[in-house]
């Protein structure tokens, strides 16, 4: 049986039936490190984040994020004291 889920196009809405109803469970390896992804999407993402050299910014810690609405500048603060301590650790402890 199938969802009633709506979709924008139909790349979409092909993509959610494979993913979700008619290979629900089935996962695909990356061929250089061996991770396993619950899709093609995700293991693309997961080629194009861990294998093409490039990083993702990381976001500032959650209680960092909720104090963000509140003060800037001290949020601004708090993660540029927390990017030199990250600096300070040596690379064999992080």
């Amino acid at each position: 049986m199938f969802c009633f889920k709506s979709f924008s196009n139909r790349g979409s809405m092909t993509r959610h039936l494979r993913d979700q109803h008619l290979q629900p469970g089935a996962t695909v390896t990356c061929d250089i490190c061996g991770k396993v992804c619950k899709n093609r999407n995700c293991l693309i993402t997961h080629r194009s984040v861990a294998h093409s050299g490039r990083r993702r910014p990381r976001a500032p810690p959650p209680q960092m994020q909720s104090w963000a609405a509140h003060d800037k500048s001290l949020m601004d603060m708090l993660y540029h004291q927390q990017q030199q301590l990250q600096q300070e650790v040596p690379t064999d402890q992080a």
